[in-house]
């Protein structure tokens, strides 16, 4: 997904020199999840859920594929590549819900240290898909990036299929859409963790569509973006690192309030950056404070929800995090086109220290998540490979 999203980006950037188109390259990677993630999740909640991976891989395969032959072709345009890049996206939507389903089934009490393992391996993706497609990119072309990230996808077909695990036995009328959201509305601390955690991507998250155009004016090197990206993937495994050693002594609340709040003072950093230097110290850190935050914030979220909602769950949470980045990244390269790109981040990552300030007074006290809730309510069902 990394790799497709450096490449995509890159390529809107040279078609079309605007950021609001490198950013709504973003947004089609995740906006599906607004759509495709609910049905997904239903579908997960009571069907084998490796095989609805199987099936994600698959639509994003497909992406990648039609993405290289578009471009090895000659026809490369903005509305085919958003096309294409909007059909990984898809496939991303269908697979993300039954992945995070199956984390505490297969991790147990071990899920607050298993999610920083798994982590690692999300953001490690981050870093080498930035890594390795960058150099290919820029020696290769848009074509052979684009192969590369549909071999990727190739290989992880190859470990999904070795995964298995037995469906989830729900019942007929817990099965649907509707159901789930009347489950999350009826648990309050769920809801709010879940808004909570909705604010920080829109405000902390969503900036990735605008490093293109932040590394071309801002730090006066276009090719500095894929560096840019690896720095962020490169800190977020760090943060899962620091979460693996601190996991036993945690207070889950208390992480995500310090995290949060070293997320909004990273991206402000970052705006203000003016080297490549000091960018990619910026990077790594904001990389580092969101692996951390959105490690805690998965465990926690999946570990005090019931079995057999798990995976709507998981798609619900997946809209007000990746939906709302999807969204807010259009709203954030529409403003970078009359301001600059850095200023940009360094004004929402204010706007979500003022918000963060007034969580902790007013909603953080409802939320009570601690590292005895996570473990305790933990309601596995055995799961094999």
């Amino acid at each position: 997904m990394y790799a497709v999203l450096v490449v995509s980006g890159a390529e809107a950037a040279r078609l079309a020199h605007s950021p609001l188109v490198t950013s709504v390259v973003f947004a089609v990677i995740l906006g599906p999840s607004l759509i495709v993630g609910p049905i997904a999740g239903a579908s997960a909640d009571r069907r084998n859920r490796a095989l609805v991976m199987v099936t994600g891989v698959c639509v994003a395969a497909a992406g990648g594929l039609a993405l290289a032959v578009i471009s090895l072709g000659g026809l490369g345009s903005v509305p085919l590549l958003i096309a294409g890049t909007a059909l990984v996206g898809c496939g991303q939507a269908i697979l993300m819900p039954a992945w995070q389903a199956m984390l505490p089934g297969i991790l147990g009490e071990r899920l607050l240290n298993g999610s920083a393992y798994m982590r690692i391996a999300s953001q490690g993706g981050q870093f080498l898909g930035a890594a390795i497609i960058t150099p290919v990119l820029i020696g290769s072309g848009a074509t052979a990036g684009f192969a590369v990230a549909t071999v990727f996808y190739l290989i992880a077909l190859v470990f999904v299929l070795l995964i298995r695990v037995p469906m989830v036995r729900v019942e007929r009328d817990r099965a649907g859409i509707r159901e789930g959201y009347r489950y999350l509305r009826h648990r309050r601390p769920l809801a709010a963790l879940i808004f909570f955690v909705a604010c920080h991507c829109t405000f902390t998250m969503a900036f990735v569509g605008l490093l293109p155009s932040f590394a071309g004016h801002s730090l006066g090197n276009p090719d500095d973006y894929g560096a840019l990206v690896s720095a962020v993937g490169l800190g977020a495994i760090g943060g899962a690192v620091v979460l693996i050693v601190m996991a036993e002594r945690l207070d889950s609340a208390r992480a995500l309030w310090v995290t949060g709040l070293l997320s909004g003072f990273a991206l402000v950093w970052l705006g203000a950056s003016t080297s490549a230097v000091m960018a990619a110290a910026a990077a790594i850190a904001v990389g580092a404070s969101q692996g951390f935050f959105m490690a805690v914030m998965y465990s926690v979220t999946l570990g005090i929800t019931s079995e057999d909602m798990r995976a709507r769950i998981s798609s619900f949470s997946t809209i007000f995090t990746a939906g709302s980045m999807s969204v807010f990244s259009l709203a954030w390269g529409a403003l970078a086109q009359v301001i600059p790109s850095g200023i940009v981040m360094m004004a929402t990552g204010t706007v979500f220290l003022i918000l963060l300030a007034g969580f902790i007074v007013w909603w953080l006290p409802q939320l009570r998540v601690n590292k005895g809730l996570q473990t305790s309510t933990i309601n596995a069902v055995p799961q094999t490979f």
